[in-house]
């Protein structure tokens, strides 16, 4: 049985974490797949959340090429109140 089915709430599910835009997967073996979310964080608890992505700005500097994101994944940030 999956993490949903016993009870857990995925608290990042309208967050797109992987995009074929992103510079980094442009050219790999995904790139004609369509963006989703598959980073996630799960709880069982009622907790009130604030979520949003993270790393998709371009900031790491590769020699001869122009600034890519830190990750293929831009991550997910959430802010729990429990």
């Amino acid at each position: 049985m999956g993490l949903l089915t016993n009870g857990f709430i995925n608290l990042s599910s309208d967050l797109c974490t992987w995009d074929p835009k992103n510079p980094l997967n442009i050219n790999g073996i995904h790139a004609h797949c369509p963006p989703q979310s598959i980073d996630h964080i799960m709880t069982n608890m009622i907790v009130t959340s604030k979520s949003q992505q993270c790393f998709e700005d371009p900031v790491v500097e590769v020699k001869n090429r122009e600034k890519v994101t830190l990750s293929d994944h831009y991550g997910v940030q959430i802010l729990l109140s429990i």
